[in-house]
């Protein structure tokens, strides 16, 4: 089978020759072919191509594929909490190591503001300033018989508090 530009070829070369004999034609056709390159491997054969429209076509529903989709996603999501319930007890003593450490700061913290303040109660405490403050507030000590001093209750009795006789 000759594709198209070997009939054109062979009417061109016919058309120059004029018509002449068989062998002038393959003479001139061989002078015009010592410089050609030889044909190619099924050089003869034509392909055609007809555009194919696939727009209305629908794919036929798998069933198949769903549930391998949805196995995959059930397994992955398995393997996700399998990888978290290991990491968990790793990141909770790390965060509870955390927490233990700022306890500690705290509690040395606390330590050292209760010195303060115990040192700040002795200062305020001392008899010295306690003497100050009574002269300045005219604090005076009572005269004997301005005190009253409470008796304990008969053990006997059983009662919880004593009222003494009015006066």
């Amino acid at each position: 089978m000759a594709t198209m530009e070997v009939v054109l070829r062979r009417a061109w070369v016919e058309k120059l020759l004029g018509g002449r004999s068989a062998a002038s034609r393959i003479t001139a056709t061989n002078d015009a072919q010592d410089y050609r390159l030889r044909a190619l491997p099924n050089e003869e054969i034509l392909f055609w191509r007809k555009r194919i429209d696939n727009s209305r076509v629908s794919r036929k529903p798998d069933r198949g594929t769903r549930r391998a989709a949805f196995g995959l996603l059930t397994a992955a999501g398995l393997c996700v909490i399998a990888v978290l319930a290991m990491l968990a007890p790793g990141s909770y003593s790390r965060m509870a190591g955390y927490e233990i450490h700022a306890l500690e700061q705290e509690r040395a913290r606390l330590l050292n503001e209760r010195k303060l303040l115990e040192v700040e109660q002795a200062r305020l405490a001392s008899v010295g300033r306690l003497e100050t403050l009574a002269r300045r507030w005219r604090f005076v000590d009572p005269r004997p018989g301005q005190s009253i001093h409470l008796h304990a209750p008969p053990a006997a009795d059983g009662a919880l508090a004593w009222n003494p006789p009015n006066r």
